[in-house]
């Protein structure tokens, strides 16, 4: 049995911000790129410490791309639903879990903040490496308080790869953090050859896209004043969970 794919489209939906989504359609750099499935392995390697995965759990991962997250989680949760707003990805997500009889995969039309088309409950949500390709931090909240609505008692949500605004220096020392794990990992070739002189130094699609659309970057005042205007049962992730650097989390229990 292979994961099913649905159209899903919610009432009223906002004024979508088209570049990113339309960059995420195309055929880029990430689709080919090894770096994802490495950073999906590490983000499993290491959110087992924050978030306690039960095999009970009814999963719902945002933004899954290629799905190899979600290859990974399958086995240890009851079930997993992967949504996405690109069709590329949602098809690429629904090849890379075919083994799995237990994953759905839906495309997001419309507001990729309202999760209410899933007609289902949850008990763990993960967006990971998502957030900062929203408009603004008021569609973070919507999204929070939309997963709140079909979250069952005691459920978690976890943000994680969160861009923090940084100086010179940080963003130094955060470079050499990364190259370090990647050193440890055993992937250092890859993210230089790809991360570096591919999409850097090549003037690669990722790096001249973001120019003009830009990227959602927060500071950490406003992760504290997010908890405290939507008075969350929250904490501040500060270790990153991903393969990049000085990039904390937020983990939520409703």
């Amino acid at each position: 049995m292979t994961p099913s794919v649905l159209n899903a489209k919610s009432n009223a939906p906002p004024e979508i911000p088209s570049g990113w989504i339309e960059y995420w359609n195309q055929d880029q750099f990430w689709t080919s790129s090894e770096l994802w499935e490495i950073n999906a392995r590490i983000f499993f390697n290491r959110f087992k410490a924050v978030v306690a995965l039960q095999p009970e759990d009814e999963v719902l991962t945002v933004g899954c791309g290629t799905g190899h997250l979600e290859s990974l989680l399958a086995p240890h949760v009851k079930s997993l639903h992967a949504l996405d707003t690109s069709p590329r990805f949602v098809e690429m997500c629904k090849k890379n879990c075919r083994a799995s009889a237990n994953v759905t995969v839906r495309q997001i039309e419309g507001d990729y903040t309202d999760f209410d088309f899933c007609k289902k409950n949850f008990t763990l949500f993960l967006f990971v490496s998502v957030v900062q390709y929203y408009r603004n931090i008021r569609e973070i909240e919507n999204m929070i308080q939309n997963a709140k609505r079909i979250a069952r008692p005691g459920a978690r949500l976890l943000i994680a790869d969160i861009p923090l605004s940084r100086n010179p220096w940080q963003s130094f020392g955060d470079a050499l953090r990364s190259i370090l794990l990647g050193l440890r990992e055993g992937y250092l070739y890859k993210l230089f050859k790809e991360g570096v002189l591919e999409n850097y130094f090549s003037g690669g699609d990722y790096r001249t896209f973001g120019k003009t659309a830009k990227t959602l970057i927060f500071s950490e005042k406003e992760l504290a004043a997010l908890i405290r205007r939507l008075n969350l049962n929250a904490t501040i992730v500060p270790e990153s969970l991903t393969m990049n650097a000085g990039r904390p989390g937020l983990l939520v229990s409703f």
